[in-house]
């Protein structure tokens, strides 16, 4: 299956269980909203909204703004538009919902420059990243900033090692080193279980692997299961990282 088809589908499907399963990435988008300081931007492009758990926050900091919020998921931008349009009634008209992958380059649409750009837990999934980003400054005004959170190269590291320590490979999508980071922070989760563990990522999409990847063999998996339950009792750590780009951040 093409790579970003199979990630379409897999948020797809989480839709509509993503926030009852996404209590990190809520957590996360709270932390994000909090490093964003502006002063009343004009227009804002939300890249990777999900079902709208930063959009909430990002509507009540600037509600006389304008928003472009995007997904690559039309499930996923159904339900923020849902939501959004809910929540804030009387802000709907300031709304604008779009399918958009800056990998593919931020299109016509998006000529016009953007005060803010926000993007929580979604530059992960881009193949590209470095060029997805530069496609993403791109669109930025002179003073305009963009501000992101992923996972860093410590995420999931207790499942790491006991895939390794069986010589399995894994099929995690670790960003390279990123430009414009501020902070770090680690979060660990103690899931009670492996099946816990991995069931939360498929409730909230969060279960594409890398190109390439081999799944593992239904025994391989259950022996990886049992060993991550001995040696780290289910309990993973989630690496967070955030940044701030501006339209002449060096990004190589």
């Amino acid at each position: 299956m093409n790579d970003e088809i199979g990630i379409k589908r897999r948020f797809g499907k989480s839709a509509k269980t993503y926030d009852n399963y996404a209590e990190i990435q809520n957590q996360v988008a709270l932390t994000l909203n909090k490093q964003i300081n502006k002063s009343a931007p004009e227009n804002i492009l939300e890249i990777g909204c999900g079902t709208g758990l930063l959009s909430t926050e990002i509507v009540k900091k600037y509600p006389d703004a304008n928003f472009t919020f995007t997904d690559n998921s039309k499930a996923m931008l159904g339900t923020a538009e849902q939501k959004l349009c809910k929540q804030f009634p009387k802000q709907k008209a300031q709304f604008t919902f779009e399918i958009l992958n800056p990998e593919k380059g931020m299109g016509p649409q998006h000529q016009e420059k953007y005060d803010l750009i926000i993007s929580s837990m979604a530059i992960h999934w881009f193949n590209d990243i470095l060029n997805s980003l530069k496609s993403i400054q791109s669109a930025l005004t002179q003073t305009g900033t963009f501000h992101y959170s992923t996972i860093g190269p410590d995420c999931f590291k207790e499942w790491r090692e006991t895939l390794k320590a069986l010589q399995f490979d894994n099929g995690l999508r670790i960003p390279p080193e990123l430009p414009g980071i501020i902070k770090n922070e680690t979060i660990s989760v103690p899931y009670g279980s492996a099946k816990d563990f991995l069931k939360g990522l498929k409730l909230t999409g969060a279960h594409s692997p890398k190109p390439g990847y081999i799944p593992l063999t239904s025994p391989q998996l259950k022996l990886a299961m049992n060993k991550l339950e001995e040696t780290h009792n289910a309990a993973l750590s989630w690496h967070i990282i955030y940044g701030q780009l501006s339209s002449t951040t060096s990004i190589k």
